[in-house]
């Protein structure tokens, strides 16, 4: 697997940041993502072991979906000045340069015309992360241990991630790959007006994100910076498992047992952030909660399901 890696940085070192990536690299995270199912169940008992008493008492379910917003019905409106207007005040110090920068990035890259494409017979989706935060918020659930943190997956969109930190349930998600996905929607909140709280409390979420893709918007384009070169949106999880001091080598694959890992690994790579012995206890029971509910949820399927334990 060292090799593959080595091979396939050294493949990225002679290609430009908009080249497709190393086929080298793809086999890597791929073969990482087919080994992650054998860790996953090793994890997931090694853990509880350690945190029985989690499981003593839950309940697995299916949560409704709620509905996504309309798509947006493309008019006269739907072209480059028109999103620009709907973006930025027309007396921006910056949108005759905007303007500019928007219009060289569509005769290089013809965003725009990949930008309609999202308008033909596409439908939204409510991603699993903001079912699970509304569905905890508007049913007054409490978090196992009051950790407000929702196991996904997979790492977050840069739209769930930003919509998390406005939202005022104050939950977190464990990452974000930082793609955008045209599809994303928030929930639909029925009889949209300034009398309803969930209207209100919507809206306020949604101009604060639009506020702050705005301004990575505006960056992208005076900077004439290319699109970022693709990136899965999973993890490989062989990189990031041996800080934990889990085997990731290509016998476990085959069925070869990995050594046992000790119960206060995780401490380790966090105790340094601690004051106090009981401070880095703690850490070391919320990271591996934290973990066991990940791999719980990626073993139930993904993200239909939520671990609600009493």
């Amino acid at each position: 697997m060292n090799e593959i890696l080595s091979r396939g940085l050294e493949d990225e070192r002679h290609s430009g940041p908009t080249s497709k990536r190393s086929s080298f690299i793809l086999v890597h995270h791929y073969i990482g993502r087919l080994a992650h199912h054998i860790r996953a169940t090793k994890e997931l008992h090694r853990d509880t072991k350690d945190l029985s008493h989690l499981l003593d008492s839950y309940a697995v379910c299916k949560i409704p979906a709620p509905s996504a917003v309309p798509p947006p019905i493309r008019d006269s409106h739907t072209n480059l000045r028109g999103i620009l207007n709907r973006m930025f005040k027309h007396d921006d110090h910056e949108r005759e340069m905007l303007e500019d920068g928007l219009l060289h990035l569509n005769k290089v890259a013809g965003i725009f015309e990949n930008f309609l494409r999202q308008y033909d017979g596409s439908l939204l989706e409510v991603h699993a992360e903001i079912r699970l935060l509304e569905y905890f918020h508007k049913s007054q659930r409490s978090f196992a241990g009051e950790d407000r943190f929702i196991a996904c997956s997979k790492p977050a969109c840069l739209c769930c991630e930003m919509y998390f930190k406005y939202h005022p349930a104050r939950v977190m998600v464990s990452s974000s790959h930082r793609k955008i996905w045209t599809k994303w929607s928030p929930p639909l909140v029925q009889h949209f007006n300034d009398e309803s709280p969930a209207a209100r409390q919507q809206k306020y979420i949604l101009n604060k994100m639009t506020k702050d893709l705005r301004e990575q918007v505006a960056i992208h384009i005076l900077q004439h910076l290319p699109s970022k070169r693709w990136h899965p949106d999973s993890i490989t999880n062989i990189t990031d498992i041996r800080r934990f001091g889990i085997s990731s080598d290509l016998p476990e694959v085959s069925g070869i047992e990995s050594p046992e890992t000790h119960p206060s690994t995780c401490t380790q790579v966090h105790q340094n952030r601690f004051n106090s012995p009981l401070e880095a206890e703690f850490s070391d029971t919320l990271v591996q909660k934290r973990t066991l509910m990940k791999v719980f949820v990626r073993k139930m399927g993904g993200f239909s399901f939520w671990q609600y334990l009493k």
